[in-house]
């Protein structure tokens, strides 16, 4: 007998006839794109959970929001409805549904709460457990949990003809002997590093409450300045010390800050410890002995005056292109593949590079990412045609988001990942001509696991670029065309042979000046 759902009675024809049709019932899909509705009145950043309410009719949505704020929404499936329940902070990071869909529990650093679905109220429950810590069995699950998974994911079955499970064993043995996970990351790293190729290792992400962290000026110093106090030597453009009534400039003497007597260039370090985005008063004299001036400006963290410095390196080498090619070529600077280095390479080609005989694209030192495909396809446009306006100005090219001209490719060993990745693709398609050192075959991508609540970081590679003619990207060297090197005393010195031959060799490719083909 069939019986209807909530009841005891037995099932009518009825019944029987729309379950029938229920389990027949298939999806619409012609013309769907035309009948899709929005629900939810903006996007979120990450959706964390989804669970059908009231017989199925609407759906439970619960995210973060822009402002990484934890968000919960009831939408309406049959009435196109939108009603926010909550909006609290993300004190959670784990979340289930109670039995009767009235509320929430959530699992977080405070314990356990309980967040209701009729007015978002959250209510803590108490909650205790004690456990018995086991370090060293903790390692060992560790060791085996890692090497279980890279003798499954990694991207070649044969572990690059080394003998997995020999190696599990041998490194194994050392496992009683660990006293820190420091030591265990440093095992786990030798261990993945066996198979020789890139992207692996394991790191201790862990920084103690305490640990130092030393602000930046945005400022080089000089080294040979003897003190008191310290020597600006240069003043990075966009830095905390980048003032627009310039009371610190090339020269200056920093002789204290927030009233401590600066003693010489590690000193200032001490006392930047901890400073970045606090306001600090530095005493500035304009030179030795000179009456100082007060001076407030507001340090900024290692990172951040990081990538002021590739700015400032950036502008250099472009001004350097600039004056070995007469104006005729262009450079740009790519440090990472990703999508703020994208919008510089577009703004740049089809901006102030627009008109340049030539470019140099430079990747050295390039941290990797995910960028090939859009450079290849960027640095691979022929032009076919023009748009000239009657008086004969020359408005743009076709294809007109697409460069067009010459252009090489400067790469070093440094250049990495997406950096190694990227340099294959230009020389096998012949883009340009590659002026630079060695670039070791970086090419694989890489899928990194963060344990023990994100203290712990170990990376296996799970996919392999591989050239349909040549073979596996991984630990295979590209070759310049050129190559060209920068020694140590260069590098002091400020100057680049690496780019200079670059320039050099793009320029004796273009036509003479004036003159196109």
């Amino acid at each position: 007998m069939l019986a209807r759902a909530g009841t005891a009675g037995p099932a009518t024809t009825n019944d029987v006839a729309a379950n029938q049709t229920a389990a027949a019932w298939q999806p619409q899909t012609d013309g769907i794109q035309h009948r899709i509705t929005r629900l939810t009145p903006s996007s979120l950043a990450a959706v964390l959970f989804v669970k059908p309410l009231s017989g199925g009719r609407d759906l439970l949505l619960v995210g973060l929001n822009d402002a990484m704020q934890l968000v919960g929404y009831r939408v309406g499936l049959a009435s196109e409805s939108c009603q926010q329940i909550f909006a609290k902070p993300p004190s959670v990071v784990a979340l289930g549904m109670a039995p009767g869909g009235e509320a929430l529990y959530g699992v977080g650093p405070a314990g356990i709460e309980r967040i209701s679905l009729t007015d978002g109220s959250s209510t803590p429950i108490p909650f205790e457990a004690q456990l018995d810590y086991d370090p060293r069995g903790e390692m060992a699950w560790l060791f085996q949990h890692c090497w279980q998974l890279t003798k499954l994911k990694f991207y070649q079955p044969d572990m690059h003809g080394r003998d997995w499970e020999a190696i599990g064993n041998d490194y194994r043995r050392y496992l009683p002997g660990l006293q820190q996970w420091e030591d265990f990351c440093d095992l786990m790293g030798e261990m993945a590093g066996e198979l020789n190729a890139s992207h692996m290792g394991c790191s201790w992400l862990h920084q103690p409450t305490l640990a130092d962290d030393t602000a930046a000026l945005g400022l080089y110093l000089n080294s040979e300045y003897p003190g008191p106090g310290v020597k600006v030597q240069e003043i990075l453009v966009g830095g905390p010390c980048d003032l627009a009534s310039k009371p610190i400039a090339p020269g200056s003497i920093i002789t204290e800050l927030d009233g401590v007597p600066v003693r010489h260039n590690e000193h200032l370090s001490t006392l930047l410890n901890r400073k970045a985005g606090t306001p600090v008063e530095l005493a500035v004299a304009a030179q030795p002995g000179a009456t100082p001036a007060r001076v407030v400006v507001t340090p900024i963290g290692a990172e951040a005056e990081k990538e002021l410095a590739v700015d400032r390196w950036m502008a250099h080498r472009r001004a350097l292109t600039d004056k070995l090619s007469g104006g005729r070529l262009g450079y740009l600077y790519l440090s990472e593949m990703n999508q703020e280095n994208y919008q510089r390479a577009v703004d740049y080609t089809f901006g102030e590079g627009r008109d340049k005989d030539g470019l140099v694209i430079d990747i050295r030192y390039n941290g990797g990412g995910n960028l090939h495909d859009q450079l290849a396809t960027l640095f691979t446009g022929e032009v076919t045609a023009d748009f000239h306006a009657r008086d004969g100005y020359h408005a743009s090219r076709i294809p007109k988001d697409r460069w067009g001209k010459p252009s090489i490719l400067l790469a070093n060993a440094s250049s990495y990942s997406d950096g190694s990745i990227f340099p294959h693709i230009y020389q096998r398609l012949k883009i340009g001509p590659i002026v630079g050192a060695r670039v070791p075959g970086t090419g694989t991508a890489v899928w990194w696991m963060e344990l023990l609540n994100g203290s712990l970081k170990y990376g296996i590679p799970q996919l392999g670029a591989k050239d349909r003619e040549t073979g596996w990207y991984e630990n295979s060297e590209i070759v310049p065309d050129v190559p060209a090197y920068n020694a140590p005393d260069d590098v002091a010195a400020g100057r680049d042979p690496q780019l200079e031959a670059a320039v050099q060799r793009l320029l004796d490719d273009l036509p003479p000046a004036g003159r196109k083909e």
